[in-house]
């Protein structure tokens, strides 16, 4: 077993459009043990849909949100996210393009940036 690298870098990663599959893929990539030797990977989103991307992929990874990368936990099991609370729940559509959550993507890239 290796160890983990204290020194790693934060990396921002933006799930892109909440209604899209870019959440669905983030959860997923966050679930390989490897990533986390290389870096602290800081989900920049709104928790609230991220709690239901974990029911629908029958993920077993907890959520941790933060309001500042400092306070990310940044281990294996634990998805750090950086809660910017802009998509609310009535506003999303799955499969959908919208106004509200094409907003909402755009800032977590801006923050992120």
């Amino acid at each position: 077993m290796s160890k983990v690298n204290t020194n790693r870098p934060t990396i921002g990663i933006s799930v892109g459009d909440p209604g899209g599959i870019g959440p669905e893929v983030t959860v997923k990539a966050l679930a390989e043990k490897d990533l986390y030797r290389a870096c602290k990977p800081l989900v920049v989103a709104d928790i609230r849909f991220l709690e239901d991307v974990l029911n629908f992929t029958n993920s077993n990874l907890k959520l941790n949100s933060v309001q500042n990368p400092a306070e990310g936990i940044y281990r294996h099991g634990t998805i750090d996210v950086l809660d910017l609370g802009n998509m609310p729940p009535a506003d999303l559509h799955y499969q959908t393009v919208t106004a509200p959550q094409g907003k909402a993507s755009f800032e977590y890239v801006e923050k992120i940036i």
